[in-house]
């Protein structure tokens, strides 16, 4: 038993280092790292208009930095209905971005490391939603649903 509890604490806490290590690596390297979230993206800023949606709309992934102050990226997943480009968020209230994202619009994109000024709009829309509750599932195979938020992601026009 006790060995038992010896392996079960040293494998807990090299997982903890690990994670630990990598959130810190994030922090630093101007980008996520996979699931683990970072600070101020980097990159060098793009044209005002965002790219080719129609590529966009084959990615699996792009980053985005909410809260100008106190900036905080991640690795959303995308959604372009209709030309244009919307961020799903599932189980928005477990998770500090989208909350942010609601109150705080201005937000940054990267994509290919060209970074964009974007501004973000919470769908309301039930009509809508339920449209891109059925894009989200046929690109990932996740139906959605009331837990999931929808943002639909604009140019914003100056630094």
């Amino acid at each position: 038993m006790r060995r038992a509890l010896r392996w079960f604490f040293f494998v807990v806490g090299a997982l903890s280092l690990g994670v630990g290590f990598t959130g810190y690596l994030a922090r630093w390297t101007g980008g996520p790292i996979g699931p683990v979230p970072a600070g101020r993206l980097r990159g060098s800023f793009g044209s005002v208009a965002l790219p080719d949606l129609a590529d966009l709309g084959s990615r699996r992934e792009l980053q985005l930095q909410v809260n100008p102050e106190q900036p905080r990226s991640m690795n959303v997943w995308l959604l372009v209905v209709d030309g244009e480009l919307y961020v799903p968020s599932g189980f928005p209230r477990w998770k500090i971005w989208p909350e942010v994202l609601a109150h705080e619009p201005r937000a940054v994109l990267r994509v290919d490391g060209s970074l964009f000024d974007v501004k973000a709009e919470r769908v309301e829309d039930p009509a809508l939603i339920a449209r891109l509750e059925a894009a989200l599932q046929e690109k990932y195979g996740t139906p959605g649903g009331a837990e999931t938020w929808f943002f639909r992601i604009l140019p914003r026009s100056g630094r």
